[in-house]
């Protein structure tokens, strides 16, 4: 994705927190995932409105009812074929956001809410359930939607391969069940055992430590770092 479309992101996360959702960014390849409570409302960002934005909408309806999709505009534009584009996302069922971006300023516009369609999809629920799985897995969110494709997204799965990163740099060389009962995921077998990252190193049968590349992770994710070493303190005070 391009630089550009980030910038809808921030304004978006704002407009969605004031109404009391949880805002998760690049979550199962959709842009953004807010979370009230049971409400998933789900948002695909691009710099202007095209073909390929309604198409992405359309394919998350699969995950949820109240799918958007977001374009900008800079300054006071407006769209062309505005009535024709709502009737058609209206026959849809999806919703459409206006992100405005002006000199000193940004502003979020809701021109349509996601409404009832013959069209809509039935819902994949095993999809459903891996997207808030996902949301679940996060302790909170350190992505951008609508970032560029060369910044890593940081996954529930990545966030649970740090924190058996930080356990194993404290321990040295552990089991997957020590790293358990130190706070680590239920899954962290798995996550040892396949190595994804190249940062754990088998040391003997059941035996893991941190490879170079595990010890050299660590200090460019010093934010989450610092969060699960805290965890660990916390666990050990119990």
């Amino acid at each position: 994705m391009k630089e550009s479309e980030a910038e809808l992101f921030h304004p978006l996360k704002r407009y969605l927190e004031q109404k009391g959702y949880t805002v998760y960014a690049e979550v199962k390849n959709c842009d953004i995932a807010a979370v009230k409570g049971n409400d998933l409302v789900l948002i695909e960002l691009k710099n202007s409105l095209s073909l390929k934005l309604v198409l992405q909408g359309v394919a998350r309806q699969e995950l949820g009812n109240s799918v958007y999709i977001a374009a900008a505009v800079r300054g006071s534009k407006g769209i062309k074929q505005k009535k024709q584009i709502e009737k058609l996302l209206k026959r849809l069922g999806l919703g459409f956001i206006l992100v405005r971006l002006l000199p000193e300023k940004e502003e979020v516009d809701i021109l349509l809410n996601p409404g009832r369609s013959d069209a809509l999809p039935a819902i994949n629920t095993k999809k459903r359930k891996a997207l808030l799985k996902e949301i679940g897995g996060r302790y909170r969110d350190f992505n951008t939607g609508g970032s560029v494709s060369s910044i890593e997204t940081i996954t529930a799965y990545r966030l649970k391969a740090i924190q058996a990163a930080v356990i194993l740099e404290k321990n040295g060389t552990s089991s997957p069940s020590h790293l358990k009962e130190q706070g680590a995921s239920f899954d962290v077998q798995s996550i040892l055992y396949n190595n994804y990252y190249g940062w754990f190193e088998r040391t003997g049968r059941g035996r893991y430590t941190l490879s170079e590349k595990g010890r050299e992770i660590l200090k460019q994710y010093p934010e989450q770092t610092e969060h699960f070493r805290n965890n660990l303190k916390t666990h050990e005070h119990c």
